[in-house]
């Protein structure tokens, strides 16, 4: 099952919109197969920019979760990655999925991701 869809926005915005759910019956090698997607898609926008790309991610039609599994597995993306990536904006989730991205975010060590109500919002911070 797929719960990370990537697409590109204008402005070489890479695009990561979370659906569905995480739960302790989600299968976290399908999960681990979405990151690995992701991860691809990180390298390849900043190998063919040539800089810190920008990241948007949605998760208003996402819940989760505490799986410590998928946690660690997120967390492990944005370290990796924080690098290649100027900024992350999220926009949308309840904030019990908002306070497991705080937790993604604490275990990653990255400070340049940013939460956000709206989309439009997030485009402008991921703009200046």
């Amino acid at each position: 099952m797929e719960n990370i869809h990537v697409s590109h926005e204008d402005g070489g915005i890479l695009l990561l919109t979370f659906k569905g759910e995480i739960t302790n019956s989600t299968d976290i090698t399908s999960l681990k197969a979405d990151i690995y997607v992701v991860a691809k898609a990180i390298t390849e926008l900043h190998r063919s920019q040539g800089n810190g790309i920008k990241v948007l991610i949605d998760i208003t039609s996402f819940t989760a979760e505490y799986v410590s599994e998928a946690i660690d597995a997120l967390a492990e993306l944005a370290k990796a990655d924080k690098s290649l990536v100027y900024k992350t904006a999220v926009f949308g989730g309840t904030p019990e999925v908002r306070a497991l991205g705080e937790t993604i975010i604490a275990l990653s060590g990255r400070s340049n991701i940013k939460f956000f109500e709206k989309k439009e919002e997030a485009i402008n911070w991921l703009n200046i």
